[in-house]
């Protein structure tokens, strides 16, 4: 293996296990992933470009990259106009970075930080979890795995197979014998 790859992975792993479990979460999340697609979409890049942006926000994301280098490393390695790169760190800051800080405000217990944004769905399904005291399963161990039924035990009989039939001559085709009275693929007709 190649060991500047190495150390780079190294790296990597040692800036995410650094960060806080929420930002930790969102990086692992597949919320990003789409987010990152919608951005793609919004400001016409093609694959390569989207890539290169993923890989960008990501190294911001894992601090790595400061915040402030954002643009120019878009304008750099994205290939795009200043322009359209101030555009788009501003989309990236509304659309990937504020939820992740929203979410660090209320783990922290910020006085200012807001509620979390859920679907009525969600709410009801938290009530209902709460009502009954329930944890719910993301705080929760995993249950352990009952036994299933076991298979069912291998037969000890040998199947016996029935006697030829008279009609079948190996190597003879079926439409062409005449006695058709036990093939058991043709019909007697008449």
């Amino acid at each position: 293996m190649d060991p500047q790859l190495d150390s780079f992975t190294a790296a990597i792993k040692e800036h995410f296990t650094a960060l806080p479990p929420v930002v930790q979460k969102a990086i692992t999340s597949a919320d990003i992933s789409s987010r990152m697609r919608t951005l793609a979409e919004k400001h016409r890049l093609h694959l390569d470009q989207w890539d290169k942006l993923e890989n960008e926000v990501l190294l911001t994301l894992l601090n790595i990259e400061p915040m402030e280098s954002l643009a120019a490393n878009l304008e750099a390695h994205v290939g795009i106009l200043a322009q359209e790169s101030a555009a788009l760190v501003t989309d990236i800051n509304e659309i990937i970075f504020r939820p992740i800080r929203e979410a660090l405000e209320r783990e922290l217990g910020h006085p200012q930080a807001k509620g979390e944004n859920i679907s009525d769905i969600e709410q009801i399904r938290r009530d209902a979890i709460k009502a009954e005291g329930v944890v719910p399963p993301a705080t929760t161990a995993p249950a352990p795995v009952a036994p299933g039924t076991p298979p069912p035990p291998k037969p000890d009989a040998k199947v016996v197979r029935g006697p030829a039939s008279g009609a079948y001559k190996p190597g003879e085709a079926s439409t062409t014998r005449k006695a058709v009275t036990d093939d058991p693929y043709r019909e007697v007709l008449g």
